[in-house]
Order: structure tokens, then C-alpha cells, then sequence
């Protein structure tokens, strides 16, 4: 399995990731690749079954995905709470909302397009 691999070096973080591949060597055996055993992490006495794991990628496509998901999901909640900023309800304008009550002023020219919905006709 191929580990995904960080921009910074995790050994030096001033250092660029130049692929060494020092960071794939296992701790236990030097000639050996890491598989993720995890037994050097009981070694050091973390008891690697508490791990707590979010999200495994299969690959750089399955991370790119993710990304694009959560970008997506960040421009919409940006567009929804920018939308809201732009609407102003009848019981928000008291002037507005004693009109409709009353509804003598408003006769023929207020039209409920919708449910709560309410156009002004200017003619």
C-alpha cells in the first residue's frame, strides 16, 4: 500500500518532500517497508485499537474527490447565507406588516403570488 505523501517533509518541516521514502522505511525493520502494523506504536505503549480513524483514501483521486466535496459544500454555505442577507420579511417592516393587516391601502395592487409571497403591483 502507498502512502499519501505531504508537501513538508515530516521529518524536517522546512523541508519541501523530495520523495526519499525515508518515511516508508519501518521502524522495527530498516530492510523492510511500513505496512501500518502498528506495532511500534504498542511498543512506545499507545494502544493502537483507541486509534480513532475519519477517512481512509485509496488513492490521490479519492482525496481530490473529497476536496472537491468539501469546496463545494463551503461555496454553497457561503452562498446560502449570502442569499439570506438580501431578504426582508413583512413581519421584519412594521409599516409593511400593518398594511397587509389592514389591507385598505394595499386592495388590488398586493397580489400573493405565493404562499407568503406577496407582489406589489405598480399600475
Amino acid at each position: 500500500m502507498q502512502m499519501i505523501k505531504n508537501d513538508l517533509c515530516i521529518f524536517d518541516k522546512n523541508k519541501k518532500c523530495n520523495d526519499c521514502n525515508e518515511c516508508d522505511v519501518c521502524d522495527l525493520n530498516p530492510s523492510k517497508k511500513c505496512d501500518n502494523c502498528g506495532k511500534c506504536l504498542e511498543m512506545e505503549g499507545y494502544d493502537i485499537r483507541a486509534v480513532k480513524i475519519d477517512e481512509v483514501f485509496e488513492n490521490d483521486q479519492d482525496m481530490n474527490e473529497n476536496e472537491q466535496i468539501n469546496n463545494i459544500h463551503e461555496q454553497a454555505n457561503e452562498i446560502l447565507s449570502y442569499d439570506d442577507e438580501f431578504w426582508d420579511y413583512i413581519d421584519d417592516i412594521s409599516e409593511l406588516k400593518d398594511l397587509v393587516e389592514s389591507g385598505e391601502e394595499m386592495q388590488g395592487k398586493l397580489v400573493e403570488q405565493y404562499p407568503g409571497l406577496l407582489i406589489y403591483k405598480n399600475t
